[in-house]
């Protein structure tokens, strides 16, 4: 259970984020050390052959060796070399693998991880008594001391009764020749470790389920933990609102102030209203406002004050509304439309003038 009985929501993804962000990750020591083992296990599987040879061959040449007849012999200088060349051809490649195993069993649990956070200095870290709180027999402390315990006890039962089956095999390998002892101890030892991978398989697997239901648990939140995080990353729906109503507000404006400079209205006649505006020498006419209802409806109302002529065609205002901007230029494909309703206008004009 969490410390807080009213964190009961899962965390968000934002959550584990920002605690990975302060160290804060979920890793299971007990996978890390099992994958170590595998690699270690996998290089001496791989290489048993080798190293019975090897061992084979070093032991023969070093009893080869009299130094009661000269203790400057040359051969007991090369035997010891060979040994040590030897052993690091066996344990070179193996503390490579184990290495290999750890970083690969660190990042399939943790991804792609740096973080400079946990690593700032900090004063508590002076601190004495921080320090000698976290040696204290605390429940968490005890719990994890217990489970090693268990863990070390399993592993060392299934040692003996191993060892006690093959003690007979164990007792004669001094008696037997090399090469058949060898043999001997590389079953044994295979099964030793064949015991030893299974427990920790349980293990890790026991491990890392129960550190996983732990560190989400301690990262629960608050309902209204996830409800703030939720108004921060979408917005509050308040202020949301205002700034729609700011820009509905702005958008009125600025339509009152250039639906007097257009020349004429193209309506639908009821749900569309687009506003063009032409002067004499320009590429094209412009759109300067343009709108849907209530908003068609607002430039018509502007350019009846204003004493802008206002056209019905339907097909026509469809057209314009689809597929121009407000301040851009008319498409090509409507100059002739376009062009025929600004004619119809200065038609008209004329007549009224004579």
């Amino acid at each position: 259970m969490p410390s807080d009985p009213s964190k009961t929501e899962e965390p968000t993804a934002k959550k584990i984020q920002e605690s990975r962000r302060d160290g804060n990750v979920l890793m299971s020591q007990d996978i890390i050390a099992l994958a170590v083992l595998t690699g270690g296990a996998m290089m001496v599987f791989t290489m048993v052959g080798q190293v019975q040879s090897g061992f084979l061959h070093s032991y023969t040449k070093i009893l080869d060796i009299d130094c009661r007849e000269d203790w400057s012999n040359q051969a007991f200088t090369k035997g010891v070399h060979y040994s040590f060349f030897f052993l690091c051809k066996i344990l070179v490649p193996t503390m490579l693998g184990i290495c290999f195993m750890a970083i690969v069993s660190t990042k399939a649990q943790i991804g792609s991880y740096f973080e400079t956070q946990s690593l700032r200095w900090k004063l508590d870290q002076l601190n004495p008594i921080s320090g000698f709180k976290q040696v204290l027999p605390t429940p968490d402390n005890l719990m994890k001391l217990g489970l090693v315990l268990i863990k070390l006890a399993i592993v060392s039962f299934f040692i003996y009764v191993l060892l006690h089956e093959k003690f007979d095999i164990i007792v004669s390998l001094p008696l037997l020749p090399v090469a058949d002892a060898l043999a001997w101890i590389v079953k044994i030892t295979s099964a030793l470790i064949i015991t030893i991978l299974s427990v920790f398989i349980i293990a890790a697997i026991l491990d890392y389920v129960w550190k996983r239901h732990k560190y989400m648990d301690n990262l629960k939140m608050t309902k209204q933990e996830v409800s703030d995080e939720h108004k921060n990353a979408e917005g509050d729906p308040k202020l949301k609102a205002r700034l729609r109503q700011k820009m509905q507000e702005m958008s009125i404006m600025r339509m009152i102030i250039e639906v007097p400079k257009a020349d004429v209205i193209v309506t639908n006649p009821t749900h569309v209203s687009i506003a063009l505006s032409y002067k004499a020498g320009t590429y094209a006419p412009v759109v300067v406002a343009k709108g849907l209802r209530k908003k068609a409806m607002r430039i018509r109302e502007i350019a009846k004050d204003n004493d802008i002529p206002i056209i019905e065609s339907p097909p026509l205002a469809r057209t314009l509304y689809r597929n121009t901007k407000l301040g851009a230029h008319i498409p090509e494909n409507l100059f002739g439309a376009v062009a025929a309703v600004l004619a119809r206008i200065h038609k008209k004009k004329r007549k009224n003038y004579a």
